[in-house]
């Protein structure tokens, strides 16, 4: 008898053996799997973001508002002379950080006490000292709040404002007496707001933004003149910025736009794993790999999620399952896209990423109401304060060389042309518009038709299609009627 129970001892003891190294062995199998593992409730057990991010919200905190950096601040003074900051200046530095800090909150936490017509923009700024922020493209207030902190992170907060979006903001001193309160244009697309902020005593005092002309006429900051007040174009917008000085030259880098050393010295089939440790992060141990030797692309796949790689830098990110029919806010879809960009923003070094484009999938029978089913971000790099766009391979024109697709717990597509820029010359090159206008409209001829109006003119630069390593010069990014040209700037004449 104890025999007999010694032997069901040892069975037990057995059986309780395997089971425990079954569950091993699965739970070693789950952790291998990211998001193809059959049990989907896994993830959420072990706390697992859906993006399995790097980045923490800390760290996002610090970084997002540089995605909406002005693309200029300018200063205006009574006698309409319009002085463009130098971007890499103190000056534009000191200048957003206190609209940051303590004007663009007051944005999402007041209202403001004047609504005008979009058309008195240009009126309300003649002849007026003022300071001047245009934005790259309008700042949806919808991430106002998480951008300037006013926010706990809670959906569904209300805004004190009835503006939609931010394209310009003007600071106009000279408007109220009272010292203690500066006064804030907002253009948006709705009209013109104006608000009166009570300046907090860490802010800058008023009298910083009257500006002395001479200290703004030294270094790389450039006089301008209003379309409206010079010259008469009427195909454009007559409250761009032109130089109408036929000697005014800027001083602009010649730029290398490669690859990241990280990808192009890792290029090899054996030396994948440091590749997938900059692209994949976390992913990186449970995807299959596959080079075609033919195109030179690489792929990183499981059931549900595939990377692209190719050796001209083009990367791309597909969720298979899509974006689901939970729905989702502005907010959330942009942080998720953020943090997608910052876990792989050490690649580029110290070149940033601006926003340069936001659009809405349509809704779908089962989201529910007030949500979309998901948002396109697309982000443009920022060089020295210059904007980068790429060649697209499919239709030729010029567009953002970021464009990221996101729900609120997810990225779901992504295309990235993955490049690091690094100065090899400096150069003087031609800014007089009407050498600049000449050239526009012997390139494009439709600039001239009867219906198109020229609303935006910069200075920066084209990534040429499927090419790395090539040498950018600066470019006229010039959009007329939503559509968006460019064409090679004049260099100085010796």
């Amino acid at each position: 008898m104890m025999e007999a129970g010694l032997r069901e001892k040892l069975k037990t003891g057995a059986l309780i053996g395997l089971m425990l190294t079954s569950l091993l062995q699965v739970g070693i199998h789950w952790n291998l799997q990211v998001q193809g593992h059959p049990f989907r409730f896994v993830s959420t057990l072990l706390q697992a973001n859906a993006d399995d991010t790097v980045v923490d919200e800390k760290q996002l905190s610090v970084k997002k508002i540089g995605y909406v950096t002005p693309n200029r601040i300018v200063v205006s003074d009574e006698q309409s002379a319009r002085w463009v900051l130098d971007p890499l200046g103190a000056s534009w530095r000191t200048a957003w950080l206190d609209l940051t800090t303590h004007y663009l909150p007051r944005l999402v936490t007041e209202k403001p006490d004047k609504q005008l017509q979009r058309s008195s923009w240009g009126q309300l700024l003649a002849s007026r000292r003022t300071v001047l922020f245009e934005f790259e493209h309008p700042i949806p207030v919808e991430i106002l709040p998480w951008l300037t902190g006013t926010s706990s992170g809670k959906k569904g907060i209300s805004f004190a404002s009835a503006i939609t979006d931010i394209e310009k903001i003007a600071i106009v001193p000279s408007e109220n007496v009272n010292t203690n309160i500066n006064t804030l244009y907002v253009l948006s697309a709705q009209g013109v707001y104006r608000f009166m902020v009570a300046l907090p005593a860490e802010a800058l005092p008023k009298s910083w933004y009257v500006m002395d002309q001479r200290a703004l006429a030294v270094g790389e900051n450039h006089l301008y003149s209003l379309m409206g007040e010079t010259l008469f174009v009427p195909s454009a917008r007559q409250d761009l910025l032109v130089s109408t000085d036929e000697s005014d030259l800027v001083t602009l880098p010649v730029y290398e736009a490669a690859l990241p050393e990280a990808i192009s010295a890792t290029f090899a089939m054996d030396n994948l794993q440091a590749l997938q440790e900059s692209l994949l992060l976390n992913r990186k141990d449970s995807l299959l790999t596959r080079l075609d030797e033919t195109t030179g692309e690489i792929t990183f796949s499981d059931t549900e999620n595939t990377f692209k790689l190719d050796m001209t830098g083009n990367f791309s990110y597909r969720y298979l399952p899509g974006a689901g029919t939970e729905g989702t806010d502005m907010e959330s879809a942009f942080r998720q896209a953020m943090a997608f960009l910052e876990d792989r923003r050490w690649l580029l070094g110290d070149t940033g990423l601006i926003l340069d484009g936001v659009s809405a999938s349509a809704t779908g029978t089962a989201v529910p109401s007030g949500k979309m089913m998901a948002f396109t971000f697309s982000f443009a790099y920022r060089v020295d304060g210059c904007t980068v766009l790429a060649k697209n391979a499919i239709t030729g024109n010029a567009g953002a060389p970021v464009t990221i697709t996101a729900v609120a717990d997810r990225v779901i597509a992504c295309d990235w042309c993955i490049r690091k820029f690094t100065p090899v010359a400096s150069e003087r090159w031609n800014v007089f518009f009407v050498d600049f206008y000449t050239d526009a409209i012997k390139m494009f001829p439709i600039l001239q038709e009867k219906g198109q109006e020229l609303s935006i003119i910069r200075n920066g630069y084209l990534i040429p299609e499927k090419e790395s390593g090539a040498q950018l010069s600066p470019q006229w990014i010039l959009q007329a009627n939503g559509v968006v040209y460019t064409l090679p700037m004049r260099k100085a004449v010796p």
